[in-house]
């Protein structure tokens, strides 16, 4: 054997070896034999095959509703009734919403409180009512569970602690399966690692517009097609007047006004025209240049993106596909162990989660200025 044809099957040896390595390891055999070859990575039978390593994180997860319809998944952090959620799931416009509902495995609703935000983070805290004790035996049903259990311990001491700067304390590689739970027995979603924890840079809103100098205002030269101002309904000659109540008496002030707002942004626009005032609402989108990064052609085809999906301080990527809806829930290891929280689909495939441990951290922040 010539020493071209011996290096050709030394390197397919190691690669067979490999392949074999992984199919054989216990928890990938035991996956195997319950997925159906024609399913999809996405398939039932995908999921259902990943319902066991789901199922500690199932007992703590929630649909979250708001005036009834499910707006996000949630995260029952404690004993307590605190629940982690995704913040602009709760609100178009970022403000608190009327009435906000929480749903286990079952058809009972509880009430929730919110006790607050942080947009940097995209996090709501909620409360549940504790004047409806049946969410209490949920959460004992999830601590009887893994009493004495540590792989299968979504929530322990040491998970509040972990080192945000050390990847390895919550078990995190690249290309590791992780899980996206749900409240029943088949799990939302199954990908992988992408990319462990970075900042996702904030990207700032974009209105479609260009202006030119107005008496009392701010006029419109031309309106880029398919913004955010077009579906607006803003024209060609209309005046800004305001927006979302603060006058704009200059184009460097609607600049600063719209640059300061996120990508999914409501605002309300004051316009005059031809002599009328009118009232506009608008969602500001992400500048075309920068739109082809977050969601290019391939993504805008795959499904709903999250309206809030950039300026993540710190965050994982995964390729598990989610329903903007599916945000604000656990995501999990094969040990059971969350790892992170869902807070974006971001692409095609590309959703992003927050560690855990800042989660709490996050919690924690919230919950000490709603109690000053």
């Amino acid at each position: 054997m010539n020493q071209r044809r011996y290096m050709q099957w030394m390197g397919r040896s190691a690669g067979l070896c490999l392949l074999l390595a992984f199919c054989i390891s216990p928890p990938v055999l035991g996956l195997q034999s319950r997925i159906s070859s024609k399913d999809g990575k996405q398939g039932r039978s995908v999921r259902d095959a990943f319902a066991e390593v789901a199922a500690p994180a199932a007992l703590r997860t929630v649909e979250v509703l708001v005036d009834g319809r499910r707006a996000a998944m949630g995260l029952c952090l404690d004993e307590r009734g605190r629940v982690v959620t995704k913040a602009s799931q709760l609100s178009d416009d970022d403000q608190v919403p009327k009435t906000v509902e929480c749903r286990f495995d079952g058809p009972k609703r509880f009430e929730a409180k919110v006790l607050g935000v942080n947009l940097d983070h995209d996090l709501a805290l909620l409360l549940l009512d504790p004047s409806q004790p049946e969410w209490v035996q949920q959460i004992a049903n999830w601590s009887k569970l893994n009493q004495g259990s540590a792989p299968g311990e979504a929530f322990d001491e040491a998970q509040k602690a972990v080192a945000l700067e050390d990847p390895s304390e919550l078990g995190l590689r690249e290309g590791q399966w992780l899980v996206t739970a749900s409240p029943g027995s088949t799990p939302l979603s199954v990908g992988t690692l992408s990319r462990l924890p970075q900042q996702v840079g904030r990207r700032e809103g974009f209105l479609g517009i260009t202006m030119t100098d107005a008496s009392g205002g701010v006029g419109i030269a031309d309106v880029i097609e398919g913004t955010g101002a077009d579906n607006a309904g803003v024209q060609v000659g209309d005046v800004v007047v305001a927006i979302n109540k603060d006058a704009m008496l200059s184009r460097r002030s609607l600049v600063e006004k719209v640059s300061d707002m996120r990508p999914g942004s409501r605002l309300e626009l004051e316009i005059r025209r031809d002599g009328k005032r009118l009232i506009l609402e608008a969602i500001l989108g992400m500048r075309p240049w920068e739109d082809g990064i977050y969601a290019d052609e391939e993504d805008r085809n795959s499904g709903r993106l999250s309206r809030v999906r950039s300026g993540f301080p710190r965050v994982i990527q995964h390729d598990g596909i989610l329903d903007p809806r599916d945000c604000g829930g656990p995501l999990v290891n094969l040990e059971g162990r969350i790892v992170a929280l869902n807070i974006a689909r971001a692409g095609r495939t590309r959703s992003y989660a927050i560690p855990i441990g800042l989660v709490h951290q996050v919690a924690q922040e919230i919950e000490r200025r709603a109690v000053r």
